[in-house]
């Protein structure tokens, strides 16, 4: 009975320390705080998905929230480097919002401050505007074609019908800024899909890393019941 008593006492004792070396190496608290372009509209974000990586090079995805004005405090983040992955404005389909995060290490309380900054895409715009070199191309390639009439008096005076323009690869003005335009969406679509890819993928790996580290502790509590179990029937 004693033996066993003992035996428990190792294990406890042994969990209780390593919990106690995880609490000593992790920061105090991680602050994360947003700011946002004077021109956004804060009406129309209701959520901010951000990706932060610890020192165990362990991706953790976390949302903010417009309730919460667009904070969070992040406890029993592990001691050492500490860094933005990516994120994302939830809904922002066509990438019309640029997310990115500066880290800084509060040494006074051991704790970290994440600064996220949200601004809009300068390349993507809701009305689109041709470039000057784009309108210096469709305005050089415009012919006018002028009709005139003259009557059978000599001192008539010509007549002048308006002027049309065209362009000489066949498009109007108006289709070719169209046609602009359906190609920048189709960018922005392609863009959406590759960030939605490696969303998945950072999932993945997530996922991956927590079935190993959960194998890991499975392993290490069979071995130390394993080693226990030895010692009691050497004592015998």
């Amino acid at each position: 009975m004693k033996k066993i008593f003992l035996t428990f006492t190792f294990v406890f004792a042994f969990f209780s320390f390593y919990g106690n070396v995880n609490a000593i190496n992790t920061y105090n608290q991680v602050n994360v705080k947003t700011a946002f372009e004077e021109n956004i509209d804060l009406e129309k974000i209701e959520e901010i998905e951000i990706h932060l990586e610890d020192a165990t090079e362990y991706s953790k995805d976390y949302i903010l929230e417009k309730s919460n004005n667009f904070e969070l405090t992040i406890s029993d983040a592990p001691y050492g480097p500490y860094q933005f992955v990516y994120g994302v404005v939830i809904g922002d389909k066509i990438g019309y919002y640029n997310v990115s995060a500066e880290v800084n290490i509060l040494n006074d309380d051991n704790s970290l401050e994440v600064l996220v900054s949200v601004t809009t895409n300068k390349n993507t715009t809701t009305n689109k505007t041709l470039t000057e070199e784009s309108i210096n191309r469709i305005v050089g390639s415009v012919t006018q074609t002028t009709t005139t009439k003259v009557t059978e008096n000599d001192n008539a005076g010509i007549i002048i019908d308006d002027e049309t323009d065209h362009d000489d690869s066949g498009l109007s003005v108006e289709e070719e800024t169209t046609t602009t335009v359906s190609k920048d969406v189709e960018e922005a679509r392609k863009k959406e899909k590759q960030e939605e890819k490696k969303i998945e993928t950072r999932k993945r790996n997530s996922l991956i890393g927590k079935i190993m580290f959960s194998i890991i502790g499975v392993t290490l509590l069979i071995g130390i019941i394993y080693a226990s179990v030895k010692i009691l029937n050497a004592n015998k």
